[in-house]
């Protein structure tokens, strides 16, 4: 199993990202998936989106990425750049390479051996993209019918003196005929020609004898309803009869007695009520009734919140100065060994009492 290969794989777009490498990775090849390349190309690598890019050479097995891009520990972003022909070249596909950081290893020096090597594969690699910048890249071309191809020193297309074209050979001898093909299908039917002039017209022939009378034909449909005739003159008024003669009115006869009271009739339904009326001025506001009893008293509301207290009060004055005390029995120490207490100015203090001839008082 290959473990250096990293894979760029494309499923759509121009751009596409890698799994992680770590940071002092060497030797890492990346190979491209998924799109359609020539046989060799040119990619370049960086270390940002914006400077310079190195370039390197492409295969069927991918392109070493250089190691110098994973020292740096940087994400690496890679471009595959393809050649339409002798002076046009585009960038085709992005790839970013994600690296990861890691502590640089102690023993990171090449030895003697590793370099040599290192060298040589510089060598080959920068002989094969010689060769390839020669081969592909700047393949021979034909200008005024001589062969230039391309100088890596002077940069430039040489002539190498070679006519592209040789001469022309002596004309072959006519080979045999070739059997006849098959027919070919029709082809489509051509446009339609010019119409001819009309010709003139031939004389005109004896009239035939009358051919027999036809069955008669159906009834044809009824023509459409004629326009209504003008409404014919009012005949005149008859004569009006005579109005007859008005009777004479006749006497207004007497009032007869009044009949008796008939029955009461049942009372009709209830109207409708009738709109409120407006209300009527306030009365006058009755006597005061007598106090009822005391109810009983309700519970304690809860104990309120402490409050704040108040601000110190102001400093009273000094009182008088209250009657001296008693001074008490004074304090003795050892000094006072072999004294004794007596009155002394109105207190209590320790006295000696002399000795007289030995005696003491």
């Amino acid at each position: 199993m290959v473990t250096n290969v990293v894979y760029a794989r494309f499923t759509e777009g121009t751009q596409t990202r890698t799994e992680p490498l770590w940071q002092y990775d060497y030797g890492q090849v990346l190979k491209v998936e998924g799109v359609e390349l020539p046989s060799v190309y040119e990619m370049h690598f960086a270390n940002s989106k914006t400077g310079d890019a190195k370039s390197a050479v492409g295969n069927s097995s991918g392109v070493e990425i250089p190691d110098e891009f994973l020292l740096s520990g940087e994400n690496i972003y890679a471009w595959v750049y393809l050649h339409n022909g002798e002076e046009d070249g585009e960038t085709k596909y992005a790839i970013t390479i994600p690296v990861n950081n890691r502590a640089k290893p102690v023993n990171d020096e090449p030895t003697p051996q590793q370099q040599s090597a290192i060298e040589q594969t510089l060598a080959a690699l920068e002989a094969a993209v010689t060769y390839v910048e020669g081969a592909v890249v700047n393949m021979p071309i034909v200008l005024d019918g001589l062969w230039f191809v391309w100088d890596k020193d002077e940069k430039a297309y040489v002539s190498t003196g070679i006519q592209a074209e040789g001469p022309q050979g002596v004309t072959g001898a006519t080979g045999p005929a070739g059997a006849t093909g098959p027919v070919g299908a029709t082809g489509p039917e051509g446009p339609q020609g010019i119409t001819g002039a009309t010709g003139s017209a031939g004389p005109v022939g004896a009239t035939g004898p009358e051919g027999p009378v036809g069955a008669t034909g159906p009834e044809g449909p009824q023509g459409p309803t004629g326009a209504t005739g003008p409404e014919g003159p009012i005949g005149e008024t008859g004569p009006e009869g005579p109005t007859g003669a008005t009777g004479p009115e006749g006497p207004v006869g007497a009032t007869g007695p009044q009949g008796e009271t008939g029955p009461e009739g049942p009372t009709g339904a209830t109207g409708p009520q009738g709109p409120t009326g407006a209300t009527g001025p306030e009365g006058p506001v009755g006597a005061t009734g007598p106090q009822g009893e005391t109810g009983p008293q309700g519970p304690a509301g809860a104990t309120g919140a402490t409050g704040a207290t108040g601000a110190t009060g102001a400093t009273g004055p000094v009182g008088a100065t209250g009657p001296q005390g008693d001074p008490g029995i004074p304090a003795v120490t050892a000094v006072d060994n072999g004294k004794y207490l007596r009155v002394v100015d109105g207190a209590w203090a320790p006295a000696t009492i002399n000795y007289a001839s030995g005696v003491s008082f």
